[in-house]
């Protein structure tokens, strides 16, 4: 969520991301603050997707992509590159869904599964990384429930429920858990409806 007005916003996230831009050009051999660059573009198409801004969302989040591929090519080892990296296409996704490009959207979504996967695999004891991939099977799930699918869309809510609620009874805490869980018990009732499947 972004505090003050939506346009007000937007001018301080630009003015962040042209600090980063001179930054990165002045530095171009240092990855940490081509991270910075990435995330700053991140950070300004996740908002301008929230005030509907989804063309301009588009844009930053492809910035973000292509740096983000490049600094994973560079630093494979660093786990927070590829984060950034699966975040940005799940974010990505998100804005195709909208602008109603499902084909684009679900390759979005199934490539940060692909990163979330290996994340959650080497890293299982980091709640974080099961959570984000939860969330991204619960898109996947989403996008396929919508374009005429909901049949095979039942899986991704089940496998996202299954590690939420994991995630749940060990951090119990977590409220972005809940919320993911509360959202994938959603989007399966829902998707049981259209398959007229009502006691479900």
């Amino acid at each position: 969520k972004h505090l003050g007005k939506p346009g007000e916003a937007e001018q301080e996230y630009r003015a962040g991301l042209a600090i980063d831009e001179k930054l990165a050009a002045e530095s171009p051999n240092v990855p940490e603050l081509q991270y910075d660059l990435a995330s700053s573009h991140y950070a300004l198409g996740s908002l301008l997707y929230d005030v509907g801004k989804p063309l301009e969302a588009e844009e930053q989040h492809r910035q973000a992509l292509a740096m983000g591929e490049q600094l994973v090519a560079q630093c494979p080892a660093i786990p927070d590159y590829r984060y950034q990296l699966a975040n940005t296409h799940n974010a990505l996704g998100l804005v195709l869904s909208d602008l109603e490009k499902p084909a684009d959207a679900e390759q979005q979504y199934r490539q940060a599964l692909a990163i979330h996967e290996r994340l959650a695999a080497e890293l299982p004891t980091l709640l974080q990384y099961q959570v984000d991939l939860s969330g991204t099977c619960c898109n996947i799930g989403g996008l396929l429930s919508s374009t005429g699918k909901p049949a095979d869309s039942l899986p991704w809510f089940d496998k996202a429920i299954r590690m939420l609620s994991t995630v749940c009874d060990q951090d119990p805490q977590s409220v972005l858990a809940k919320q993911y869980l509360r959202n994938s018990y959603l989007s399966r009732a829902k998707t049981y409806a259209l398959l007229k499947q009502y006691t479900e």
